[in-house]
């Protein structure tokens, strides 16, 4: 286990410093130092987490089929001083991720959100759906570690069927802009990511969406196996019985990316591409809510990214106490004994 983490830690580095060059393979390496301090010391001394989500926007230009979003009858955009309240809680060189069932670009102070993280010396992943452009790209994309965009299929058809009012012809102009400013301002802090959610709807798709993410000019996809948001969902339970199939897919698709200089995450050798089907008990070591806090753009408190519903699973609320208040409070300890009959982690992809 030693050896592979090190092992990883390694391909990592020579892949930063490959694409970012050498002043920011140095960056990198520093953060990463801090960064594992600071975890290390938070599980010691119980102090506040080092990796947080954060929504800005509940807000979204789509309706995904997935997606749990037309639910909620509460809908808005965090304000600029409540983003500025929870970034001076948050310990510096925290990782920091943001999304939420909305659209992030949405936001009309995106730009100055991530600056606030970023003079924290946090590192700052960015989701959108990809459907539209900001008005300030090249200042978005000089704050951001990573971009990362969601897409299922590379078929127009079935985008239209996935995602309502989405258009991949309208996607490829929006992501082939996005390397191309990277490119021409010389970005190199920011790299661009594909997350790519399997289902019964795409698994057969992955090579052309890796073929996909080549054309646009993007460097790095991330797989996951669909989600189950409701408790009595089959739809994660449909993909496993395609198991085989969809590993024999995924060992091609590695090697897709070894041959084309892709990063391909969680996937370091072609014998390893089933591990996202290793189906554990999660319960006993589950650390969301001990190391990665989700908040969302009302400020709720969640245990993690699959159960966002404030109005179930709100541990309290930051923007009306505090994030120390809340961590500290008696429903938060109840949460942590109780979890397991919860029912929270049935779906998880994050612990393997």
């Amino acid at each position: 286990m030693i050896i592979k983490i090190i092992r990883n830690l390694l391909l990592h580095l020579y892949n930063s410093y490959k694409r970012k060059g050498f002043l920011n393979f140095l960056s990198e390496i520093n953060f990463i130092i801090k960064n594992r301090i600071s975890l290390l010391l938070h599980r010691k001394l119980n102090t506040l987490p080092v990796f947080y989500n954060i929504g800005i926007s509940s807000v979204c230009n789509l309706h995904c089929k997935f997606c749990n979003q037309a639910s909620y009858k509460q809908k808005g955009f965090t304000a600029l001083e409540k983003i500025q309240k929870i970034s001076n809680q948050i310990p510096k060189f925290s990782d920091i991720t943001i999304v939420d069932l909305g659209e992030s670009f949405l936001h009309k102070d995106i730009d100055m959100i991530l600056q606030i993280f970023k003079k924290r010396q946090n590192r700052i992943t960015l989701f959108t759906n990809g459907s539209f452009l900001p008005s300030n790209l090249e200042g978005i994309l000089s704050s951001c570690n990573k971009l990362v965009i969601s897409i299922d299929s590379v078929d127009e058809e079935k985008v239209k069927f996935l995602r309502r009012n989405s258009s991949l012809k309208q996607m490829k102009k929006v992501l082939i802009k996005i390397s191309q400013v990277k490119r021409e301002k010389k970005i190199r802090n920011c790299e661009l990511v594909f997350n790519i959610t399997i289902s019964l709807y795409n698994y057969y798709e992955i090579k052309n969406i890796l073929y996909f993410l080549k054309e646009v000019g993007f460097e790095r996809a991330v797989f996951n196996l669909i989600e189950d948001w409701d408790f009595k969902g089959k739809e994660r339970e449909k993909v496993f019985q395609k198991k085989d199939e969809i590993v024999a897919i995924l060992q091609k698709s590695v090697q897709y990316c070894r041959e084309n200089d892709l990063i391909i995450s969680n996937f370091f050798d072609c014998n390893e591409a089933n591990k996202l089907f290793k189906k554990k008990e999660h319960y006993s070591q589950c650390r969301w809510v001990e190391d990665c806090l989700v908040i969302n753009w009302k400020g709720d408190l969640v245990p993690c990214c699959l159960r966002r519903d404030y109005r179930i699973f709100s541990l309290g609320n930051v923007y009306k106490s505090s994030l120390q208040t809340v961590l500290s409070s008696p429903k938060v300890e109840h949460f942590k004994k109780t979890k397991q009959q919860q029912f929270i982690c049935k779906n998880c992809n994050w612990y393997f």
